[in-house]
Order: structure tokens, then C-alpha cells, then sequence
């Protein structure tokens, strides 16, 4: 059967870069990322934004986003590839690696460039554009922040480390076996999280001393496994949980399992995270620091996977019918979702942007108003602002967008062309088989 894209990709994207818009533009701007701004946050101010707090924590929900897009693909291609025309190594990894090198020299531009400031190795540091932005002047070059694993390091090395993993599994022939392949990522994922504390025990030290001595091969080797931020471990173990999920939308199939047994899991996650939570203790300043500890750790990884679950059984494992109307609701949503990777390289600067002009029209000179109205104003203007440029760039596809580069040289690297900014096809036909890609297709299951 042709194949057709994911709607939930897209909402689950398309959610999550709105609330980077939203809050990056409450903390990045309103309040400069400073961590004693936010201990000091009045109660009316805590109560109104309590669940973009808490959805602070999920910066990981990417690395699931992209663990499920590359198992339903690739196991796509196994699941109908001709057994006489076997799978190269071009068409398995091909994609995969350009997209990956292409992300992970992105995140050393946004982190020296476009980055919101932050607190990190000690000291408040600004980017170079943004940092301009803020202090009304151009600031040295900070040589530490290219060091620091961001959003978009996590997602490029999760990619590889992904599609090594469903390849392994391919060749050791648990992939047509979803719930043997479920077993060994779960396994895979607990020993991520057991291995975690110990390498950064042992390597963080060597990772600082290395930044400090400025010598450079030996920190960009650590940064690739610890280090501060979004480090690999034990971030990967989220792409092992996306692949999960992934794999089980590429057979189409298993809704009895993932309503019964991965809830099950998800609540087990939470429950254990709550209570460790409540034994250990937690400050609210917690959720800008990472790698987070074990039991937010938890909590992040039970809170996502439930959310996940409940979209896919929502939108994938529905009748055709429930799936259109549920497209068409979510419309609006999913065009955020188609860039979100240009939208979160480029909000801090438009955003900053937008808060210098707010700030001169209403006369409020270098510190932007702690007052609720302006402040939802103000974001709301965010959000404003990048729903009518995605609604005019859709007009030419996207065309010249971080995405639309992407998918060019990934398309000529794995010899399969992408559909993925075909506004019309992805956004108004979502459940129109896509006939130039060889994913498979989620069909109707039994719930």
C-alpha cells in the first residue's frame, strides 16, 4: 500500500516549537534566562505559566520525535524492499548522515550566533547576535558556548546513534519482531540511564580541564558523549523509546499493546520520578540545567511517552474519517510543525527583534515590563508574527528554509527524493497516500 505521512509528527512538532516560542520569549526575553529571575517569579506569574513550567523540561520530546520518523522509515524500507533487490548501505544510512552532519554544524552556529544567554561553566554568557541584541552592542566571541550540547547537537548524534541501532537490529533480524525489538530498546535505554552518572563522573572533569587548557580535539571527542546540556548520555535513551514507537507504527498494528503495556510503563516512569522527587527535593531554577537528574529524568521520559501514546492511538489508529476531520483541527499546528528546525534557529533573533520595538513604542527603555498584560501581549505577538510568515512561505513550499536545504542534499545523497515541504500534499491531502517515498502506511487497527 503507498505510504502517507504521520500527522502526529507534525502536532507533536508543531506543539513543541509554539511552546519554544512561547518560552523562550517569557524566559530568553522577558526575563534574560537569569536563574535568580526565576526564583524570584511572583505567585500570580508562577500560577499562569505552571504548565509551560512544567513543559520546560521536554526539550528531549525531539529526540522521540525523530527515534519514531527514523525506525517508521527505515523498517518502511525493509518491510517492502524486494528480497531480490537487497538494501545498500546509501539508501539505509544515507539520509540519516547527511541530515546529521548538517544539524551538528548548525548547532555550533546557533550556540555562537543566535542562542538565548544562558548560565553555563560558571559564568552568564551572551551569543553573538543575540547578545548584541540584548546589550545594545557587539560582544567578544565567547569560545565556550560552542561546547555546549544544544537542542540540535542532541538531535544529530541521536540520529546516527538511531540508525545504527535499527540497522543492528535489521541484520540480527529483530526488526520484522517488534515486541523482541521493544525488549532489547528498553533494555537499551535502562542501560543508558544506569552508565550515565558514571561517565560523567569520570569524563566531565577531563571535558572542563580540556575547554580551560583550550585544547580542542579532546573536548569536541568528549562533548560528543557528556559534558553540559542536552549531552548524549543519556539523552540517547529517549531515540530508543521513539524507536519503539516507530516501529510499531510501521507494522501497523500492537494499539492492545501500546494502550495496556506502554501506559503501563509511562505510569511507572512518573510514579518512580514523583517519589524520588518528593524523597531528594526540587527548585524550580532545576529545569534550565542538564542533563537533568535521575528522577526528572524519569518523569520527563513517562510524561512524553504518555503524551505520545495517546496522540498516536488519537490520530493514527482511528478511521479514515476520524483521521481527516482530525488533520483538518490540526492544521494550523502541523504548518508550525513543517519548520520547526528554521523557526527554533531564528525565534531568538526575530524575538529579540520584536522586543526592542515593543519596548520603544511603549517607552520602557532597556528592561522589558514585568507586567502580565505586556507580557502576554508580547508573546502572543510572537506567536503572530510566525504564524503569518509560515502562512505566506507555504505559498512557494517553503522553499529556502533550513528544511528545504535538508531534504535536497539528503534526497540526492540517499537516491530517494522528499516530499516532506509539498504544502498542498502535507498540510491540506495528510491522508492521501504519498506516492515519491517508500514509508508504509499506519492502517485502521482494532481499537
Amino acid at each position: 500500500m503507498p505510504p502517507r505521512r504521520l500527522i502526529v509528527l507534525d502536532v507533536l512538532r508543531g506543539f513543541f516549537i509554539l511552546y519554544v516560542i512561547i518560552l523562550h520569549g517569557f524566559t530568553g526575553v522577558v526575563y534574560g534566562n537569569h536563574a535568580e529571575a526565576l526564583e524570584k517569579l511572583p505567585l500570580w506569574l508562577i500560577i499562569v505559566f505552571a504548565p509551560f513550567l512544567l513543559l520546560s523540561t521536554w526539550a528531549p520530546v525531539f529526540v522521540v520525535i525523530s527515534g519514531i520518523a527514523q525506525a517508521y522509515v527505515l523498517s518502511g524500507l525493509v518491510f517492502q524492499k524486494d528480497p531480490s533487490k537487497p538494501l545498500s548501505l546509501r539508501n539505509f544510512f544515507g539520509g540519516a548522515l547527511v541530515t546529521s552532519l548538517f544539524l551538528y554544524m548548525l548547532s555550533f552556529m546557533n550556540m555562537a550566533l543566535f542562542h538565548h544567554p544562558m548560565d553555563y561553566a560558571g559564568k552568564f554568557r551572551y551569543t553573538f547576535v543575540t547578545g548584541a541584541l540584548h546589550n545594545g552592542a557587539w560582544l567578544p566571541f565567547d569560545f565556550h558556548l560552542v561546547f555546549y550540547n544544544d537542542a540540535l547537537g542532541m538531535i544529530a548524534i541521536n540520529g546516527l546513534l538511531v540508525t545504527v541501532m535499527l540497522y543492528l537490529l535489521w541484520k540480527l533480524n529483530c526488526l520484522q519482531r517488534t515486541r523482541r525489538a521493544a525488549m532489547i530498546l528498553g533494555l537499551t535505554t535502562a542501560f543508558i540511564f544506569l552508565l550515565s552518572p558514571f561517565l560523567h563522573s569520570r569524563l566531565d572533569p577531563l571535558f572542563f580541564t580540556a575547554l580551560d587548557e583550550r585544547r580542542i580535539g579532546l573536548a569536541l571527542f568528549l562533548k560528543l558523549f557528556v559534558g553540559v546540556g542536552f549531552s548524549t548520555f543519556p539523552y540517547a535513551a529517549y531515540g530508543m523509546i521513539g524507536m519503539i514507537l516507530g516501529l510499531f507504527l510501521a507494522k501497523h498494528k500492537e494499539a492492545k499493546w501500546l494502550r495496556h503495556t506502554g501506559y503501563d510503563v509511562a505510569t511507572a516512569m512518573i510514579v518512580s520520578g514523583v517519589v524520588l522527587t518528593i524523597m531528594t527535593g526540587f527548585e524550580p531554577k532545576d529545569v534550565i540545567h542538564h542533563p537533568y537528574p535521575f528522577n526528572m529524568q524519569l518523569i520527563v521520559l513517562g510524561t512524553i511517552l504518555l503524551t505520545c501514546i495517546w496522540l498516536i492511538l488519537r490520530l493514527e489508529y482511528c478511521t479514515e474519517e476520524q483521521r481527516a476531520r482530525r488533520a483538518k483541527r490540526t492544521l494550523w499546528l502541523r504548518r508550525f510543525g513543517l519548520l520547526a528546525l528554521t523557526i527554533f534557529c531564528c525565534e531568538s533573533v526575530f524575538s529579540m527583534l520584536l522586543s526592542i520595538g515593543y519596548r520603544k513604542l511603549f517607552g520602557y527603555g532597556d528592561f522589558f515590563p514585568k507586567n502580565p498584560l505586556h507580557i502576554i501581549f508580547f508573546i502572543s505577538l510572537n506567536v503572530l508574527f510566525w504564524s503569518v510568515v509560515l502562512k505566506n512561505w507555504e505559498k512557494i513550499d517553503f522553499k529556502y528554509s533550513i528544511e528545504w536545504w535538508i531534504s535536497r542534499i539528503a534526497g540526492m545523497v540517499r537516491g530517494r527524493p522528499s516530499v516532506r515541504l509539498q504544502a498542498d500534499a502535507i498540510l491540506y491531502q495528510p491522508c492521501v497516500p504519498i506516492r515519491t517515498t517508500v514509508t508504509p502506511c499506519v492502517a485502521k487497527a482494532d481499537i
